[in-house]
């Protein structure tokens, strides 16, 4: 039967005659266990690193196996090739904070226009790029897709599936910097994504990335935007901030533009900056970009397993309580500050965590929605 579906975790089988089951072996688990249990699912399709035996083939008499070295490079080998075959621009997002509120602001923005493919979630691992390249059809006219790294030598394997021709650099930090040894380090590792790109987006007032961008002799076009240096190709002459909202003038190769949006934090302006330098090269009018800038809605990151919510009690300061339902509610020894948030239009109860203990080395914020559901935003 045809494959329309690639499947890495059991847990999210959809559409099972569709489906083509690759059998990752990690750290955490073996993806060979489950090939019986999908079986019985209705999957028939599988990639394989360990040859089924006998009574494995008996017993899943009507299954396809096929045997590869190693499935996580075949993974990324199909999705190589599957890539390949479109001919559309391909927004690739890196940078250590705001990948994925870059691409969901992008989405936001460039969605009543565009039909727009991105990846889903926070899909930006070595597993989540293909899966989300995968996504990429006949219909697209443009795809967003993030790149996150945690060592050297990732880079370069990403780059090659998603193989971007505008790329996005967010910003440089802290977030996974054991594994290098400078922040200059980590920079040139992550600019690997954009070698061969029509163009580089970046913050041009960053000394850290402009360096690093410098040294890399990168040959692709840049739009560095900057709130200092008038020359720069996207100048940003002021920025006003209101009570809820931002007022964002620039000039764009000497064309004046404005917009707002609904946030005051730095992190909002600069991620908003970002899509606007993506939203001018693609040649959206200006007076479109402001329109749907006000409508941009503050992205909140959900994480569906429940072993990393926090148990969150309290009352929506706009709508009254909020009465959640016990799938939400389960004991956690978290510990962190409660206190009333605003973003946008939006106010919330949220609670600060430091989530170590799970394998989650950054602070999370956890939002109890308007309709009770709990969800986790990266701060």
């Amino acid at each position: 039967g045809t494959v329309k579906w690639l499947l890495t975790d059991s847990r999210s089988l959809g559409f099972p005659e569709e489906t083509l089951f690759f059998a990752l072996v990690t750290g955490r688990g073996d993806g060979h266990r489950y090939i019986p249990e999908l079986y019985q699912r209705g999957v028939r399709h599988f990639v394989v690193s360990v040859r089924p035996n006998s009574d494995d083939l008996q017993t899943m008499s009507a299954a396809n196996f096929l045997v590869v070295p190693d499935t996580l490079a075949a993974l990324q080998l199909l999705a190589e090739k599957h890539r390949a075959q479109f001919q559309v621009p391909v927004v690739g997002i890196t940078g250590s904070n705001g990948k994925t509120v870059v691409k969901e602001w992008l989405n936001q923005l460039l969605g009543a226009s565009h039909r727009v493919t991105r990846s889903p979630r926070s899909y930006n691992s070595q597993i989540g790029v293909p899966l989300s390249v995968w996504q990429m059809d006949e219909h697209t006219d443009v795809a967003l897709i993030e790149a996150g790294i945690s060592q050297h030598h990732e880079m370069k394997r990403l780059r090659n599936i998603i193989r971007p021709t505008i790329g996005v650099f967010t910003n440089i930090g802290g977030a996974h910097q054991e594994n290098f040894s400078s922040l200059q380090d980590k920079c040139m590792e992550k600019l690997e994504l954009f070698r061969n790109c029509e163009i580089i987006i970046y913050n041009g007032d960053n000394k850290e990335v402009c360096e690093s961008i410098d040294r890399t002799l990168q040959s692709a076009r840049e739009i560095a935007w900057s709130r200092h240096d008038e020359d720069k190709p996207l100048y940003i002459s002021s920025v006003k901030k209101a009570d809820r909202s931002s007022t964002i003038k620039y000039h764009y190769l000497g064309i004046p533009g404005q917009y707002t949006i609904p946030f005051t934090d730095e992190a909002s302006i600069e991620n908003s900056i970002h899509c606007l330098a993506v939203c001018l090269y693609l040649m959206v009018p200006g007076e479109k970009i402001a329109e749907r800038m006000l409508q941009l809605a503050y992205f909140v990151h959900c994480f569906k397993h429940r072993s990393i919510l926090p148990i969150i009690l309290g009352e929506d300061i706009t709508n009254g309580s909020l009465c959640l339902s016990e799938e939400h509610l389960f004991e956690r020894n978290t510990h962190g500050v409660l206190h009333f948030v605003a973003y946008g239009h939006h106010q919330f109860l949220v609670k600060t965590l430091e989530l170590k203990e799970i394998g989650i080395h950054h602070v999370y914020v956890a939002a109890i929605l308007l309709d009770g559901s709990i969800n986790l935003l990266e701060e």
